[in-house]
């Protein structure tokens, strides 16, 4: 199983302005990492989210724009 480490900050998104929150999981890989909006999974294919991956030693760094 997966711990996270290190949680995102709530963040208000505003239109037209970029928002990124990241967070921060270790344990046995591999480790998978789902963003959610208002209790719905976010599509990191759809064109206005970037969601980045990132391994640091037994570490995963997710990332959201």
């Amino acid at each position: 199983p997966a711990m996270i480490t290190s949680y995102p900050n709530t963040t208000r998104a505003e239109q037209g302005h970029m928002t990124e929150m990241s967070c921060t999981a270790h344990g046995e890989k591999p480790i998978k990492v789902r963003w959610e909006k208002e209790s719905h999974i976010i599509n990191p294919d759809m064109s206005r989210y970037v969601v980045t991956v990132k391994e640091v030693g037994d570490e995963v760094i997710s990332t959201l724009q």
